[in-house]
């Protein structure tokens, strides 16, 4: 394990929870955090994201084959524990709905992270970089901006560009509304 990673490379420790609100990069804060960690050589259980849902957190209950019908607050406390009997690293995402951050979070799951030490990082994202996430992944109908290719075609791609090999951009179709429609920065 590598010193650079220091205490958090230590199974057993409190779980890591990545906190953002829709399109608050919480994917690239996952997956680059999940590559640092196992090239670091901390071994991670691998769960769903976002696990203050109840379907997210029900499908990562069962691939650890842990029983799946208990509240986000039960599942979370198993999933720390069985991290912990497997002498690996709980990485996880919770996603507040609102840009007021965890004050949007269930309470009984922020109760949960209190209660397990979890390490929590707030991602946050400039109301631009925001905007312009909403409208690519099609969060965003405000018909002021939408999301087209290169050549200037409409994408229709939403979420699934994430994965696709052409960029999406975004054009902006009405800038004064595009702006009024922009999140107030926190």
């Amino acid at each position: 394990r590598s010193s650079a990673m220091g205490a958090l490379a230590l199974p057993g420790e409190p779980p890591l929870a990545l906190i953002s609100t829709c399109c608050g990069a919480s994917t690239f804060a996952y997956d680059f955090t999940k590559v640092l960690m196992e090239a670091a050589g901390v071994p991670l259980i691998q769960t769903e994201k976002e696990l203050n849902k109840k379907q997210p957190m029900r499908t990562a209950l069962e691939s650890l084959n842990l029983t799946a019908d208990i509240s986000v607050p039960e599942g979370l406390a198993a999933l720390y524990q069985e991290s912990r009997r497997r002498s690996k690293y709980l990485l996880f995402v919770g996603e507040a709905r609102n840009d007021r951050w965890l004050s949007y979070l269930q309470p009984e799951f922020t109760a949960s992270l209190a209660q397990l030490r979890a390490r929590t990082v707030l991602l946050y994202r400039n109301p631009l970089d925001l905007f312009l996430c909403r409208v690519n992944d099609c969060f965003e109908h405000s018909g002021v901006a939408e999301p087209v290719f290169r050549n200037g075609t409409r994408s229709r791609l939403c979420f699934a560009r994430r994965k696709a090999r052409e960029p999406q951009l975004v054009r902006i179709l009405d800038f004064a509304k595009a702006q009024r429609r922009m999140p107030a920065d926190p």
